[in-house]
């Protein structure tokens, strides 16, 4: 149990350790590897390059920490997976290494609830030259293995996959669309008309050659 708590206290909200503790011989068996479906989400804080070239080094990585402070406190609150930061990037997931019913609508909620509190942020914040903070997501569902990757040294619960790949390239696509979240038509289709979603139409995402249908959503 403490090499679990070792393991999960950076990535998961005490609530889902606590659930991990308590079912040994379900969602604990399964952390050395599992196909699962999961809900995966892609957020970049943008404009962070030129934003680091006016504040300078010690106020860029606070900047930074405390961007992703808050958008980390909120995906806790989801109860989603934080996987990994990649610079100016964070990934997450729900569905693992819990159940969570309707994990597509859950991701979607919590982002919606992240790009509300970077408005707030940008308030407080009142940066040089007019600079926002601005963030683009990508949200994708399907299967995906999740487990502990990583040697000896050093190990992470993380997701790897063609749906992961996916919502890495839906956030790359907000950029191109110009709206702040896009969405594939997996996540999409098990919203059930309860978030406004504007079609996009079929796109052949980089590295891939099948068709898939994407969608927006504006703020």
């Amino acid at each position: 149990k403490r090499l679990i708590k070792k393991i999960f206290s950076k990535y998961i909200n005490p609530y889902i350790m606590e659930e991990l503790l308590k079912d040994p011989t379900g969602s604990l068996s399964t952390l050395g590897g599992q196909k699962k479906e999961i809900t995966v989400v892609f957020a970049d804080i943008r404009g962070f390059t030129t934003i680091a070239e006016h504040l300078g080094a010690e106020n860029v990585v606070k900047f930074l920490n405390d961007c992703f402070s808050v958008l980390s406190e909120i995906i806790f609150k989801y109860n989603g997976t934080i996987d990994k930061y990649i610079g100016d990037c964070i990934m997450f997931f729900w569905n693992a290494p819990i159940e969570q019913p309707d994990h597509p609508y859950l991701a979607v909620k919590c982002v919606i609830e992240m790009f509300n509190e970077l408005k707030k942020m940008n308030e407080v914040y009142n940066l040089p030259f007019g600079f926002k903070i601005q963030m683009g997501a990508g949200i994708n569902t399907g299967e995906a293995i999740v487990g502990n990757i990583g040697s000896a040294q050093l190990m992470e619960y993380t997701a790897v996959g063609d749906t992961v790949n996916v919502a890495s390239r839906l956030q790359e696509l907000t950029k191109e669309f110009n709206v702040p979240i896009v969405i594939s038509e997996y996540v999409n289709n098990r919203l059930n008309n309860r978030v406004t979603t504007i079609p996009l139409g079929k796109v052949v995402l980089r590295g891939r050659h099948q068709e898939i249908e994407v969608f927006g959503i504006k703020l």
